[in-house]
């Protein structure tokens, strides 16, 4: 289906450039340097990376191995092989993305009929890359939850999978943890990054670290801007570790209900648990946001 919708995608592309009549000249703007003599220089292409072939789970008769790090017209995409040698149909996904430390959403979920076999690609945005100043892969870190496809039940959640690249050892991630810190405690520390702005409405951009020894998830509780009473878009799981770059979204209907055309102030609590056993870890006291 994946592959259906590139195609897809890529024929309308090819039809809106045909429609324009003239292809337009390269831009020689933004994206040069000035080097010595004031003569511009073209920013190096990215470091093409690449993996090791290896057979990354073999359990319950489900077999799967990673073959390949390849750039797609959506972002990198990693290359698996799938081969269910089980009784069942079963579906396979990825949970607990990270990629050079970074909590990372993929798209992935294939299916495999019993004894039989399949070649698929965990895709990853390059935009959504680009958002967390990552610019070359040096280590993936995933695990896989295989699940029967008739009845849902879950099969194994595997170990966590570590896929370095070539580039491991080459290249250091760099983490922009500047702005307003709102809180640090329990070994977890949420830094407030300014606002944006998605579909939905307004949204809190936040730096997120979770250095302690388990996975967590962080949500929002009483939330409200101008004192006014307000539902809140905001739910992150991060795995021991890790850090993350989320943010808090309010619906725009609400806000224009109550009369908000402007975030003066926003007042809310944030409440973690363990992912895993959903066990309390911190409810944080009232925290005041200025924009």
């Amino acid at each position: 289906m994946k592959r259906v919708l590139a195609v897809f995608l890529l024929l309308l592309m090819v039809v809106s450039v045909a429609a324009c009549g003239e292809v337009p000249a390269p831009s020689t703007g933004s994206g040069d340097k000035t080097g010595e003599g004031g003569k511009n220089t073209p920013d190096p292409p990215p470091e093409q990376v690449s993996i090791v072939e290896e057979i990354v789970i073999e359990e319950k008769g489900i077999l799967i191995k990673v073959t390949g790090l390849e750039e797609s017209w959506m972002g990198p995409e990693l290359k698996v092989y799938i081969e269910n040698n089980s009784d069942v149909p079963i579906t396979a996904q990825v949970r607990n993305t990270s990629i050079n430390g970074f909590m990372i959403e993929p798209i992935f979920s294939c299916d495999v009929v019993p004894g039989k076999k399949a070649s698929d690609t965990i895709d990853f945005s390059g935009d959504v890359l680009e958002e967390h100043n990552i610019d070359v892969i040096t280590e993936i870190e995933l695990y896989f939850h295989v699940f029967n496809t008739s009845t849902w039940d879950t099969i194994f959640d595997s170990q966590t999978v570590k896929i370095t690249t070539t580039a491991a050892g080459k290249y250091t991630q760099t983490y922009d943890s500047s702005g307003e810190l709102l809180l640090d405690q329990a070994g977890i520390k949420i830094v407030f990054k300014g606002m944006g702005e998605n579909i939905f409405g307004p949204e809190v951009l936040m730096y997120i670290e979770n250095n302690t020894s388990q996975a967590v998830t962080i949500q929002a509780r009483d939330t409200s801007v101008n004192g006014y009473m307000v539902d809140a878009i905001f739910s992150c799981d991060i795995v021991p570790g890790k850090k993350a770059l989320d943010d808090i979204t309010f619906y725009e209907d609400d806000l224009l209900a109550n009369g908000i055309d402007a975030i003066a102030e926003i007042e809310l609590r944030f409440h973690i648990f363990n992912t895993d056993t959903w066990a309390d870890i911190l409810d944080s006291e009232v925290i005041t946001i200025a924009p």
